[in-house]
């Protein structure tokens, strides 16, 4: 199939099954406009509306009360957490979210931006939230007690090329010839996301990253560490780390080199399924659009989604 056909398909898709009653019938079919399942949709739906009064009652100079809006046909508090959970999953453009919602496309890019922050705040009571910032030894046991093993990769996603000389170059891949930003991922054998870092430029090494974060010294040295072999400075900050050995031609790998390294390389493999289920929403995996620096909200949402469909 080409591109066009399959967002037709797509198109076709979402607009037959946006009625949310009827996509809750069907397991299958909620999962795909949302990923979440009804059950999880049923969980986040009394925190999600609790957060929206809240936030409505706490504006300043509010005069009418809660339940009033202007011209917007979604006044249902599950069909607003259905509209944002289909954003973060789909991530259509607001032209088809806004044809599909029955709405304009000025006031789907109002909610959207407000929903937004209510849904993180609703996910951070749920307590799926990966960590941002990790200081010293003593906070990461205190946050994570029961995790012995920890594994470390980096996700990247694509971005929009900026007209600037001077944005392009601070962004470009080389690799893959295309602007991108990127997230340092930590995960437990448990596939689920311990630590998110700050989503910075591409040209920013992932050491100094990780240097800024400082997060390789708040890990307990007990704690042993599976990495790539990307991550090969990391022996020298932290004696317990694993990494796979590389083949050179002066210094070949031996079978036993080789065995330990597909034995590493299972250990670790948990953290790529992590990134990959936190992939599944578009919004964090496909080209971000938006013209500021917002695609951490999106990517720190898809791994908080991901840790709260790991609780079951």
């Amino acid at each position: 199939m080409s591109i066009i056909q399959i967002i037709i398909c797509i198109i076709l898709f979402t607009m037959i099954t946006m009625e949310l009653e009827r996509a809750l019938k069907n397991n299958r079919i909620f999962r795909a406009i949302t990923w979440v399942t009804p059950e999880e949709f049923t969980r986040l739906l009394p925190i999600f509306t609790q957060i929206l009064i809240e936030t409505a009652m706490s504006k300043k100079g509010r005069q009418r009360a809660y339940g009033w809006w202007r011209k917007w046909n979604i006044k249902e508090e599950s069909k607003k957490l259905f509209f944002i959970l289909v954003y973060l999953k789909i991530y259509p453009t607001y032209d088809l979210l806004a044809y599909m919602f029955n709405s304009s496309r000025t006031r789907v890019f109002n909610r959207i931006h407000d929903f937004l922050p209510i849904l993180e705040k609703t996910l951070w009571r749920t307590l799926s939230l990966p960590a941002r910032q990790i200081s010293t030894p003593e906070e990461f046991f205190k946050l994570f007690p029961w995790v012995k093993e920890i594994m470390l990769d980096w996700v990247e996603r694509p971005m929009i090329r900026k007209k600037k000389p001077k944005n392009q170059t601070k962004n470009y891949s080389w690799k893959k010839k295309w602007p991108r930003r990127k997230n340092t991922v930590i995960a437990n054998k448990s596939k689920k996301i311990l630590y998110l870092s700050p989503t910075k430029n591409w040209k920013l090494h992932d050491k100094k990253q990780v240097d800024k974060t400082v997060i390789l010294p708040a890990i307990p040295k007990e704690i042993e560490i599976f990495a790539d072999s990307w991550y090969q400075w990391i022996q020298h900050i932290h004696n317990n780390t694993y990494i796979p050995k590389k083949n050179s031609k002066k210094k070949p790998l031996t079978d036993e080199d080789k065995q330990n390294n597909r034995l590493i390389s299972s250990i670790r493999i948990v953290v790529e399924n992590a990134i990959c289920w936190m992939k599944r929403f578009k919004a964090s995996s496909d080209i971000f659009r938006w013209k500021k620096w917002q695609d951490d909200l999106l990517n720190l949402l898809s791994a908080w989604l991901w840790n709260f469909h790991l609780q079951g």
